[in-house]
Formats: structure tokens, C-alpha cells, sequence
């Protein structure tokens, strides 16, 4: 496919000159523009980043009618001077307003607002004028200009000369310009930069003034002004520093790039034919790319945007922009050139960076910067090419130019950059097509000058850069050479130095001849690999097998034993490898050995490695530092050391990722088994794969789900099943690696009953044990079992140990030999287990006694005699006695408690406590801290030695059983049953005093009452319900409401209302407070207690808690007359008390004392009274007020006054 068939390419002017599109807008008409203005329209590009920030503010600020002067800086092809002719277009022509909007419609309100006005618009090119000219004449001239073009005769009438005073000159225009027709004022102002820069420092300093009025007048005027310029401000020449901060201050300042470069090629330059098939067309290339590049640093859309130049083509020119383009080769011209030579050719083909050397070369050799690299660098490189690669010519000049432009732009030039620059693939995957340009660069630098690397370490990420300060490279170059011509073509030299640099490095290979081990997880599980770097020309076949005798020992502490090829010989020594194995028998640790095999490597990379070596050599020549040459070389190559170990390192490793694995029956290529950017740790875990199947065929059926090691939910989980907990009762941690780890070993609830059979890894594990002559060490068991057909690993070896132990197929001992009990073993197991050996089997008559006194207990046991049933019975013994021991204590306790509440004697009680002696003498005989064997046998003895039978036992047992029952439900009830029936309150008289003391005959019977238990607490609820309705109804008849409301009745009459109110006064009367007393005495001796809470507490004490009543007494009361006559005699000496002369000689002068008012009134009223008066007449009288003064006439007196 060609270019063509997929883009147009469209003529776009080069350079927007103002004064060329200020001439056609003076003769354009309004409503037909000439195409090119038009053009000037539908190709203004508006970007983000770029130039809409710009645009938006100043047609912003034009719509608001806020006046403003604007200040444009840039690079000559920014877009600066089409932007301003752009805005006096949108200010002079309605079409132009239509035109932009359809085009940008977020611009579409600002523009209509700017089209509400009429604008004189004034375009100033200041290329056209000389530099001796002020400013401020150009703007005067240029103004009036503008104005004849509207209106002659009126223009006409401004002097041609500015008028002294700049107030008055503006005032002039501001008149004229209204004259006119016109409402708003536009000054475009193209190359400022140019015109200021060749001003005289004074005449800089006036139109700096000037600049600085017109921006200020702008600010109070429907006026604008917009000043492009290339530089910034300070650059535009030696502005003094005020003048410098008022420009900056009154102009507002936009910076414009290049950015919109993208959009300009392809909305207007190099449009698609057609979207869709062009979008087609790179989004299949771009993914092509991505799989010959997986590294690919652009995107489809940015290489949709771009096409057909490459996207850091693009990003060259932006960056480069200021040193490169001039008015007459802008941007435009360089892709509208470049495009064009290239249009008719393949549409895969993308332009890169080194066009842009080649197109502004003639800048380049004019620039006091850069003209070295067109006048020495590239001559001097291109006439290197066919010295150092007459093959590859074209590519390294295309290189060479391209280092170039990417030093100039300031880019780094990393070797994946540039691979992806030039996107060279050469079919052989992708490595291959990085590593060719690693090949070409690295020629360049070892070969000629100029040419500097910047290692970075991470692979392709090298950054080479074109330095004119390397001259050192042909010196170096020739001492290396003369180390090269000492090698060999296998050198081994070479190869212990590329095994050197790997053994710092995680792709790690020992040295040849020596090995070490790597550990590597697979299924969860870490195997160890033996990793030997051996030359197999000089191996044999005994030795082989020897490495294989020793993978199957089980002192060796590795799974796999690989053995690693160096890069020598390659093909002679993977002969060689495949007849030493298969020279081994048929075993199955054969499968354990495998042989790693590496690719060959290619000349260029033997080359390299060549080199490298040479390099590490040289550094150790002490000659080096002789000189202040040998000195400098002698740094270059400690500065490239990093680089070269990391260039062999690539290579070794390479060469082995893509190298070959030998197994017994089998060849594989090592890269078929690998994930992409594969490291040696995929490399051994490719050969556990491959290998571990094979060599250990059961390990998949017991392989855990989840990561196996040590950690503390093992160790809780280890310590469970020694000690028979519940798996449900566990974490939840734990519970998942019961799951994960133990189930697939087949440790399942029902493999820890000792009725199940030993099945899998849990039997071989038994069997290794129970088969040596005497016992194994622990660590002996688990090597044992790690090197079975299951592969186990000590985690997993520590959960069948522990299953045989609690099952009692096995014994722990220390490491004295002494046994050692389940409970005193917790996990890890290595540290408190010495040897392991297979349990036996107690004496048969011991093993009879045991099993009848169990069942005597309630165990039911009638299994085979065997070491786990065994095991089962002492497990259950032991749980028996901790459930009963605690049974036991809580019984006794209740025994003893009962036996001193009821003041009984032990022989009262002498069969329970009996049973109670032979169950603790049965739970005594079983030793916690014993082994089955031991704790059967001592449990027997025990018990003969007390004389105890099974059947005493069982019937010790269920007696004990009964008691405890018996108590545990009904010692509180005969506890309370005693209190009450002994309560010093209670009198009871007839049949119910009959009743109570037949049940404290029967409570007197000891043990003998518990046969007639269920008797005795029916009688006892019986005498409390009868009873219960005696003492209510006795209760209700005492405090019945009517024998009370006589003194209710009392309390409420006058005399006693009297007496209540006499107590206000403060002269203490004593019969008055024993009348009110005797009446509150009475009353309190009513009880409120409700029935209901009454009937409750009967069945507790058998008298209300409140009154105390018994049921033969009765509530005494004093009779309301006595009462009655008691108060009234108080009454009748408190009258007498305040009528007497102390008393009333006071009143009487207090109230001589007062004023006037209705208190005086009523205290005398109280003086007229006299103690034959009624209560009720004295009552009325003494008023609060009364009181209170009689109160204050008594308490001037200082001596209490007593009755």
C-alpha cells in the first residue's frame, strides 16, 4: 500500500506575513472574500494547549467591552501573526464571524457580541519601517491610514504630524474614529522584536514609554491592542527595570508553541482520504508493532495523529523549534518538503528524525551552537561507516543524524527509543530487533569518537548521546584490541568471567566445577534445587550416578540436582549429556537430575563478551595508571564497568532462557516453558516442574492449596490434633489451613479416630517408623519421608507425627530415651521430640482390668486390642476423669454444705460420702503425665491396691451419678425448705404445726430423706401454699383500710389543722408535737405490701418482710377518742401560750408598729381572740402573713420564750 492511498496532501501557505493580509482585507468585499482569507479561517487550528488559552481571553475580553492590550511571544512559527489576523478578520467581516463559528462553536457567543460593534481596524508591520522612527509616529500614521479608508474627507482634517502632547493625539483619534462611524479601536502589531531589538538604547527607552501609555490609554478606551512578538520581553533588548515591570504589569502575556503541530498535519496538511479505512489501517499496525515491539512507547492515536511522520519526529521539532525555524522555513514547510519526497512510497515507511538534520542543515551550520555537528560530527561519522560497518552503512548515518537531532532537542536517547525511532524488525522476535540496535550503537561508541553512554542499568535503558569531548574511544579501543588477539575462540577466560559477573546477580550460575542450592516455590511448596556448573566432557558415568545415589540419600538436603552447561562447546557437551543419562539405570531419582543446556552464541555476542572480559582485564593493568592517558582510559573504563557486566549479564542469561532442559526421556526448550521477561528464577521453576512429577509421582495427590510454612497458625494447628481439640472451636486462619493443608494429606476428623485405617502418606509415614530396627531420630523421619514418592515437607511431616501420636501408633521419647507423654508435646516437635518409635501393647490382663473398670465408668470399649484402641481408651479415661473430677468437687461441696445447714452428722451420710471416697480414688489412679502403657497400667493397680472392684465401682459410680443429680437440682430447694421451717417468725398452730414437724422429721432422716425426695418436696409445697392463704387473709384482716381511717379522719378536722399550723411558729410546744405524732404512730402501722409481692416473699421467710405480723398476732391500735383528747388539750395550751401577756405585749407592739394594711388588720384580729375561741376562728386567724409577723415580733426578744 502506498502513502497516497491513505492521505491528501493539502497546500498550506508557509509563512502568515500581516502586511500581505492586511492589504487583501482593504479590498476584500464583505459579503464574497477572496479564497485566501477564507483560508485564513478554516486553517487556523485551535488547541489546548497551545494557542486556544489565548485566543479565548482576548475575544473574551473584546466581547465584555473591557479595553486591553495584549503582548503574543513565540517562535517564529507558532501561529502568532495568524492569530492576530485572524481576530481583525472576526472584527471587519460578518462571513469571517459565520465562517469561525461553524467552525468553533465554543466561541460562538464572543463572537457574536464582538459583531454587535462597528471596529477600526489598524494592522502595523513594523518590518516595513526604519528602527529611527518612534513608535508612536508608526501608530499615528498607520491610524490615520485606516481612517482615509473609511472616510477621507474626515481623515483628512488629522495632522500627519503627532501632536507633542499624547493625550491630546488620542484625544484627536478617539473624535475622528467616532466621526467615522467606528465605536472600538483594534491596533495589530506585528514584529515588535525586530523593530525594537536595532533601537539605540534611548530610543528603546521612549518607545518603551510609549508601549506603556497605550497600553494604560487602552485600559479607559473601547480600544485594543495586540503586540506579537518572538522573544520574550526581557530579551527585546536593555530595558531599564522599571519601564521592563510596567510593561509587564499593563500587558497581558501569552506564550504560544508549536503543540497544535499535530492537529495542523492532520485537520489541514495530510488529512485522510477515508477515516475509517485509515483508522483500520493503524490501529492493525500499531498492534503489529506492539508484538515485534512489546515496549512500544506510543500509542495507535498517537500514531494516527502524526502519520506519516513518526511521533518523536514530531516531538524533535516541537522541542527543537527555537534553534531551527526561521520566517522563511517554518513547520509547514519542512513537512510540506518531506511529504512530498516521500508520497508516493510505502505507507509503512515513517519519516524520522534524522529528515530533520537534512532539511535544516543549512541552519544548522550557521548557528554558533550547532554548527559543529554539521561541520565535524556527521563528516567525521560518515567517514568512519565503511570502516566499522560497510553492511549496515545506511542504517548507522540514519543513526548518526538521528543522535544528532535528538542532542539539539534535548531528548534522551535510550536504546529503546531509538529502536522504537526507527521500528527495524527483522522477523526473529522481538529481542532480536532491540538487540540489533544495542549491536549498532555499541559499534558506534567502541569505534569511532563522539559517541558517550550513560549506563542506567534496567535493560535497553542506556542512554547514548553524541559527546564532542570523546576522543578517548581509538585509544582504548587499540588496547583492547591487542587483549582480543590473545584469545581463543573458547577462551575459558571469557566464560569464568561472564559466571563471575552473574554470581552478584539474581541469574546467579556457580563457578564451573563448584555448585551451591536455590530454593524455589512450585504448588505452594519450596523445593531445593542443586545448581552445579560442570563441563561434561570431562564428567563420567560413575560420577553421574553418584549424583544421583546422593539425590536419593537421605542426608542430602535437596529435591533436584541441576546440572548447568558453561557456553563452551555447546553442541559437543549436549552429546554429551544425553549419553550420560541415559547411561543410569532405571530409578526413580534419575528423574531428579536434569541437565541445562545453553543456546549457542551468536558471533557479534561472543564478540561483546570478548571485549568485556578484555575490559575487566585491562582495568586490572597497572601500567594504566602510569601516564595521565593510561588515567583517563583507565576511568572510561571504570565508568563503562556497570554498563559491560550488565551487556554480559544480558547475554549469559540469554543464552541460557533460551537454552535447552534434559531430562531422562525428554528435550525442552527452556523458553517454551518461561513467561515473557522471564528471570532464572523461572528457569528453576521450570525444572521443578518438569522434574518434581516425575521423581516424586505422589506429591500432586497431597500438594496444599495455599502457601506452605512455618507460622503460628501451623503451630496452633499442630498443637490442636496433639491435644484432640475441635477443629470448629480453631481461628479462622487455622481452620483454612486444616483445609488447604491437611485435608489433602488425608488428615481428616475421621483419621484421628483410632477406628479409622492408615491410608496414603499418614501409612508410609507409620511404616518408616514402625519398620526400623530401634528409633528414629525425628529429623531422620521427616528426611525419610521427604525424600518419598510424596515429597513431604517438614510442615507437612510435623502434621502426620502429630496425627500418629494422638492416634497412639507411635511414642515420642527424648533424648535421654525416656518416654514422653502426649500433653507434654507441643509444636515444633523437632525441639522436644528426640526419637520416634512404634507404640506396644499392654498385658493382657491389664488390658482386660482396664477395659471392664472403663466400663464400669460409663465407657463403653469393646474394640480390638491394638496400640491405637489403646491410645482411644486411655484418651477417653483421661477425659472421664477431668468431666468427673469436676463433678466430683462440685458434689462434695453440696454434700458438706447440706450436711452443716441441716446439722447433720457424717455417719448420717456415710454411704455418699463412701461412693464419693471410691470415685475420687478412681479419678487419684489416673496419671495426667503418663503414656497409654504407663497410665493403663498405674490406673489397674490403683484400684486392686484399694480393694475396688469394677462392679464396686459401677455401683460407686451410679451412686454418685444420682447424688450429684439429686443435689445439683434440689440442694437450694431443701436448703430453703430447712431455713423456713426453722424461721424464729414462724408460728404456726393446728394441722399445719402437725405438718412442718413431720417435715423436719423427715429432713432429721440424713441420706435416708433422699429416697423420699420427691415426697418430701411435694408436702413441703403443700404446707406453703396452705399456709401461704392463712397468713394473706390474716394480713388483709390486720391492716384492712377501715380499722385506719378513723385517724385519717383526724388528721383532716381543725383542731388538727390547728396544731399543724402552730408548728410554723418558732416558740417549741411539745404537747403539740406529741399530738401530731400519736396520730402518724397509728397510721404507719398500716403495711401496703401488695398481695401479689407478699405471696413471693411467703416463699422465702413466712412473715411479710414490712410489718413483721406473725399469724397468731394482731396490730394493737389506740383508740381515735384518746388521740382526739390529746390534741385538743394541746390545742387549748398553745391558744393559752398566745394569748398570755409576753406574747401578746409583743404582737401588739408590732403591730402598733406597721402601716395600715390588710396584715395589721388580721393581726389584730388574732390579738381579739381568746383561748375559749374555737379552733376554727384561730385556724382562720393565723394566716401565713400573721404568723410570719408574729414570728418577727417574738424573735425580738433575745431569750427563747417556753411554754
Amino acid at each position: 500500500m502506498l502513502m497516497r492511498e491513505l492521505i491528501d496532501m493539502h497546500k498550506v501557505a508557509t509563512v502568515i506575513q500581516l502586511s500581505s493580509v492586511s492589504k487583501e482585507m482593504c479590498i476584500a468585499d464583505h459579503e464574497e472574500p477572496p479564497e485566501e482569507l477564507r483560508a485564513l479561517v478554516t486553517s487556523y487550528i485551535i488547541t489546548r494547549d497551545s494557542n486556544e488559552p489565548a485566543l479565548k481571553s482576548i475575544l473574551s475580553g473584546m466581547a465584555r467591552r473591557k479595553g486591553c492590550a495584549h503582548m503574543l511571544s513565540g517562535a517564529y512559527g507558532t501561529g502568532k501573526s495568524h492569530m492576530i489576523a485572524l481576530i481583525g478578520l472576526l472584527c471587519q467581516f460578518r462571513w469571517a464571524r459565520e465562517l469561525f463559528k461553524t467552525l468553533n462553536e465554543g466561541f460562538s457567543d464572543a463572537v457574536d457580541k464582538i459583531g454587535e460593534h462597528k471596529w477600526l481596524v489598524v494592522s502595523i508591520t513594523l518590518d516595513a519601517y526604519s528602527p529611527r522612527l518612534p513608535l508612536e509616529q508608526i501608530f499615528w500614521e498607520e491610524t490615520i491610514v485606516a481612517l482615509k479608508r473609511s472616510n477621507e474627507l474626515v481623515a483628512n482634517k488629522i495632522p500627519l504630524q503627532m501632536p507633542p502632547s499624547r493625550a491630546e493625539a488620542m484625544k484627536i483619534l478617539q473624535d475622528t474614529v467616532i466621526a467615522c462611524g467606528y465605536d472600538s479601536i483594534l491596533w495589530l502589531v506585528d514584529e515588535l522584536s525586530m523593530f525594537l531589538g536595532a533601537k539605540t538604547h534611548s530610543e528603546l527607552q521612549a518607545d518603551a514609554s510609549f508601549l506603556q501609555f497605550i497600553a494604560q490609554y487602552c485600559q479607559h478606551a473601547p480600544s485594543w491592542l495586540i503586540v506579537a512578538i518572538q522573544k520574550t520581553i526581557e530579551e527585546m533588548g536593555e530595558l531599564e527595570a522599571y519601564s521592563l515591570t510596567q510593561i509587564k504589569d499593563r500587558y497581558i502575556r501569552h506564550q504560544l508553541s508549536l503543540t497544535h503541530i499535530r492537529q495542523l498535519i492532520r485537520k489541514n496538511l495530510l488529512p485522510p482520504k477515508d477515516e475509517n479505512k485509515f483508522r483500520q489501517f493503524i490501529l492493525q499496525w500499531h498492534r503489529n508493532l506492539v508484538t515485534s515491539f512489546p515496549m512500544l512507547e506510543f500509542s495507535a492515536e498517537e500514531l494516527a495523529t502524526c502519520y506519516p511522520f513518526h511521533p518523536i519526529t514530531i516531538l524533535c521539532l516541537e522541542r527543537a523549534v527555537g534553534r531551527f525555524f526561521s520566517r522563511t522555513r517554518s513547520a509547514v514547510e519542512f513537512i510540506q518538503t518531506i511529504v512530498n519526497d516521500v508520497i508516493d512510497g510505502d505507507a509503512f515507511q515513517l519519516i524520522t528524525p534524522d529528515c530533520i538534520f537534512e532539511h535544516f542543515r543549512p541552519d544548522i551550520l550557521t548557528h554558533p551552537d550547532l554548527h559543529v555537528y554539521a561541520d565535524e560530527v556527521i563528516p567525521y561519522l560518515d567517514g568512519k561507516v565503511n570502516e566499522i560497518a560497510p553492511e549496515r552503512k545506511t542504517s548507522v548515518e540514519k543513526l548518526a543524524r538521528t543522535l544528532v537531532v535528538f542532542k539539539i532537542a534535548g531528548i534522551d536517547a535510550t536504546v529503546r527509543r531509538l529502536t522504537h525511532t526507527f521500528l527495524w524488525d527483522f522477523g526473529l522476535g522481538w529481542e532480536m530487533n532491540y538487540s540489533y540496535m544495542l549491536s549498532l550503537l555499541e559499534t558506534l561508541r567502541t569505534n569511532v569518537n563522539y559517541i558517550a553512554c550513560s549506563r542506567r542499568g534496567e535493560e535497553y535503558d542506556d542512554i547514548y548521546v553524541i559527546d564532542l569531548g570523546t576522543t578517548l574511544t581509538e585509544m582504548m579501543q587499540r588496547r583492547l584490541n591487542a587483549l582480543l588477539d590473545c584469545f581463543s575462540d573458547e577462551d575459558i577466560r571469557v566464560v569464568e568471567y561472564a559466571l563471575q559477573t552473574l554470581s552478584s546477580a539474581q541469574f546467579a550460575i556457580p563457578k564451573i566445577g563448584s555448585g551451591r542450592t536455590a530454593t524455589v516455590e512450585w504448588h505452594n511448596v519450596d523445593f531445593t534445587v542443586m545448581l552445579q556448573c560442570a563441563d561434561l566432557r570431562n564428567m563420567t558415568e560413575k560420577e553421574l550416578l553418584n549424583i544421583v545415589h546422593h539425590i536419593s540419600s537421605p542426608a542430602c538436603s535437596y529435591d533436584i540436582h541441576l546440572l548447568i552447561v558453561p557456553p563452551i562447546a555447546i553442541s559437543e557437551q549436549e552429546r554429551r549429556a544425553t549419553e550420560l543419562i541415559h547411561s543410569i539405570k532405571n530409578e526413580r531419582f534419575k528423574e531428579a537430575l536434569v541437565i541445562l543446556i545453553p543456546k549457542p552464541i551468536g558471533k557479534g555476542e561472543m564478540m561483546r563478551l570478548m571485549e568485556n572480559t578484555a575490559a575487566a582485564m585491562l582495568l586490572e593493568d597497572p601500567t594504566l595508571r602510569d601516564s595521565d592517558i593510561g588515567m583517563a582510559i583507565y576511568q572510561r573504563l571504570r565508568e563503562e564497568e556497570v554498563a559491560r557486566r550488565n551487556e554480559t549479564l544480558r547475554i549469559i542469561s540469554n543464552a541460557y532462557l533460551h537454552g535447552t532442559l534434559i531430562t531422562v526421556d525428554r528435550k525442552l526448550p527452556v523458553s517454551a516453558l518461561l513467561p515473557m521477561n522471564a528471570s532464572f528464577k523461572d528457569v528453576l521453576i521450570a525444572v521443578v516442574g518438569a522434574s518434581v512429577p516425575k521423581a516424586f509421582p505422589s506429591f500432586m495427590s497431597i500438594a496444599p492449596s495455599i502457601r506452605l510454612r512455618q507460622s503460628d497458625e501451623l503451630r496452633k494447628l499442630v498443637n490442636a490434633i496433639l491435644a484432640g481439640e475441635e477443629i470448629q472451636t480453631l481461628s479462622a486462619d487455622v481452620q483454612e489451613l486444616w483445609r488447604h493443608v491437611a485435608i489433602p494429606l488425608g488428615i481428616t476428623k475421621q483419621s484421628l479416630q483410632y477406628y479409622a485405617p492408615l491410608e496414603g502418606a499418614m501409612r508410609l509415614a507409620y511404616q518408616c517408623i514402625a519398620e526400623a530396627d530401634s528409633p528414629l531420630p525425628y529429623e531422620h523421619v521427616s528426611a525419610l519421608l521427604q525424600k518419598s514418592e510424596y515429597a513431604l515437607r517438614k510442615e507437612q511431616c510435623e502434621l502426620l507425627i502429630a496425627v500418629l501420636l494422638r492416634r497412639g501408633e507411635v511414642m515420642a521419647l527424648d533424648r535421654y530415651g525416656n518416654t514422653l507423654p502426649i500433653n507434654r508435646l507441643s509444636s515444633p516437635l523437632t525441639k522436644c521430640i528426640g526419637t520416634l518409635c512404634p507404640s506396644y501393647m499392654v498385658e493382657g490382663s491389664v488390658w482386660e482390668a482396664a477395659t471392664s473398670y472403663a466400663q464400669a465408668v460409663g465407657i463403653s470399649f469393646v474394640e480390638r486390642e491394638e496400640t491405637a484402641s489403646q491410645m482411644a481408651l486411655w484418651q477417653k479415661l483421661k477425659s472421664w476423669g477431668h468431666e468427673t473430677s469436676i463433678a466430683h468437687e462440685h458434689c462434695s461441696t453440696l454434700l458438706n454444705l447440706l450436711v452443716t445447714e441441716l446439722r447433720h452428722s457424717n455417719a448420717m451420710w456415710a454411704k455418699s460420702f463412701g461412693s464419693l471416697a471410691t470415685i475420687n480414688t478412681a479419678i487419684n489412679a489416673i496419671a495426667e503425665d503418663a503414656t497409654p502403657q504407663d497410665g493403663l497400667k498405674e490406673f489397674v493397680l490403683v484400684l486392686q491396691a484399694n480393694g475396688i472392684k469394677p462392679e464396686e465401682l459401677k455401683e460407686a459410680h451410679d451412686e454418685f451419678k444420682n447424688l450429684h443429680t439429686l443435689l445439683s437440682e434440689n440442694y437450694k430447694e431443701l436448703r430453703r425448705m430447712h431455713t423456713w421451717l426453722t424461721h424464729s417468725d414462724l408460728q404456726l398452730t393446728g394441722e399445719l404445726k402437725m405438718r412442718a414437724e413431720g417435715l423436719l422429721t423427715l429432713l432429721d432422716k440424713g441420706e435416708g430423706m433422699l429416697t423420699r425426695l420427691n415426697q418430701l418436696l411435694a408436702l413441703w409445697k403443700s404446707l406453703q401454699v396452705d399456709y401461704a392463704k392463712q397468713y394473706l387473709e390474716h394480713h388483709r384482716r390486720e391492716h384492712a383500710t377501715s380499722r385506719f381511717e378513723p385517724y385519717v379522719r383526724l388528721r383532716r378536722n381543725a383542731t388538727f389543722k390547728l396544731l399543724h399550723r402552730l408548728t410554723q411558729i418558732r416558740i417549741p410546744m411539745q404537747s403539740i408535737d406529741d399530738a401530731l405524732k400519736a396520730v402518724n404512730v397509728e397510721l404507719s402501722k398500716q403495711c401496703h405490701q401488695q398481695e401479689e409481692q407478699l405471696s413471693n416473699q411467703l416463699m422465702d421467710t413466712p412473715v411479710c418482710k414490712v410489718c413483721k405480723l406473725r399469724l397468731a398476732e394482731h396490730v394493737e391500735l389506740i383508740p381515735p377518742e384518746r388521740i382526739l383528747e390529746i390534741a385538743t388539750n394541746a390545742s387549748r395550751e398553745a391558744k393559752a401560750f398566745l394569748s398570755s401577756c409576753d406574747i401578746r405585749s409583743k404582737v401588739e407592739a408590732f403591730a402598733e408598729a406597721m402601716p395600715a394594711s390588710l396584715t395589721r388588720r388580721r393581726l389584730e384580729k388574732l390579738l381579739s381572740l381568746t383561748p375559749d375561741d374555737s379552733d376554727e376562728m384561730w385556724l382562720e386567724a393565723l394566716s401565713d402573713d400573721v404568723i410570719e409577723c408574729i414570728n418577727l415580733a417574738i424573735s425580738h426578744e433575745p431569750a427563747k420564750i417556753r411554754v
